[in-house]
């Protein structure tokens, strides 16, 4: 047996005598859907890093870390994307699990912003290894700080994952905001966090919550989907 496989062989034991086996079960089904789905797109977007590559020790950043592929399935097949006409942005892309996935859907462009190198050097990679299970033709990887992203004026979907809080937030939601002024269009903004912190777009007066989504059994997380009166 591998060292991998052992390992993940002594986590599952510790799993079941900590949790017992109908969490245990939910969390071999998590990990195996994970490891399936990273094959089937030829993918790598598992694990964490944090923002020493970036030489940027602002405590509003988050460290990376991706979503779980059944959380984003499931919220994805909610916007119903059926024609070329909307585009896709998720703020702090990292390794690019979103981006991919959003591309197998048929947005007429998605969008990823991220500021680490490395992180946007395996994004790139992995949209390339990927590309040929894209509906959408467009897709790439702003190296940028969203604090002064400017976004392009026909967004429609955004996709937050806990990428950032505080002031950093703020800029995000004042940028998105700027963006609507130049050209009023429907948008849903996708938000997911801990179901134990406020939701960081609750208190924008341009904006309904239109989705909630409560907590799943993947760490307490839920998603929240907002939209402009235009929508």
């Amino acid at each position: 047996m591998s060292k991998k496989l052992w390992n993940g062989f002594r986590k599952g034991i510790q799993v079941l005598l900590e949790n017992g086996p109908g969490h245990t079960v939910s969390w071999v089904r998590y990990h195996l859907y994970e490891r399936y789905r990273e094959w089937s797109l030829g993918i790598e977007t598992a694990g964490y890093q944090g923002w020493g590559a970036a030489n940027d020790s602002s405590p509003d950043n988050s460290v990376y870390e991706p979503v779980c592929y059944d959380c984003l399935d499931r919220v994805l097949a909610l916007l119903g994307i059926e024609t070329d006409k909307e585009v896709f942005l998720d703020y702090g892309s990292g390794k690019g699990r979103v981006v991919t996935v959003a591309a197998t859907h048929p947005f007429r462009e998605v969008i990823g912003v991220e500021l680490v190198p490395e992180l946007v050097s395996i994004a790139e990679n992995n949209i390339r290894r990927a590309s040929g299970k894209f509906k959408c033709k467009k897709v790439n990887i702003v190296a940028t700080d969203v604090t002064t992203f400017s976004v392009p004026d026909d967004v429609t979907v955004f996709f937050f994952f806990n990428p950032f809080t505080g002031n950093i937030m703020k800029k995000a939601q004042e940028q998105i905001y700027r963006s609507l002024n130049k050209n009023p269009r429907k948008i849903r903004i996708i938000n997911m966090n801990s179901a134990s912190d406020p939701d960081p777009f609750e208190s924008c007066g341009w904006l309904q919550k239109t989705q909630d989504i409560p907590p799943g059994w993947w760490r307490k997380m839920r998603f929240v989907i907002h939209s402009n009166s235009a929508g």
